[in-house]
């Protein structure tokens, strides 16, 4: 399931869609984050370092759960 709905956030971030559609993605995104897998947090954290830079108000909604890593144990999620 998480496979496919990354997929479906990168398709929809490559193809510049709609404003409301990218804010999903980005919403998607910010619900990775929450998960317990550290691998899907880390590929969260990863791709909203890439659209930050042209969504950057987006993004900015999840800032709690992004701080919130900034404490996590896992050295690589602290670092992303």
């Amino acid at each position: 399931g998480n496979a496919i709905l990354y997929e479906c956030v990168m398709t929809i971030m490559k193809i510049e869609a709609e404003e409301n559609l990218r804010v999903l993605a980005v919403n998607i995104l910010g619900r990775f984050l929450t998960n317990r897998d550290n691998n899907i947090r880390y590929v969260a954290l990863q791709t909203l370092q890439i659209v930050v830079e042209f969504n950057n108000a987006a993004v900015h909604r999840h800032r709690q759960v992004i701080v919130d890593c900034l404490r996590d144990p896992d050295i690589s999620i602290r670092a992303r």
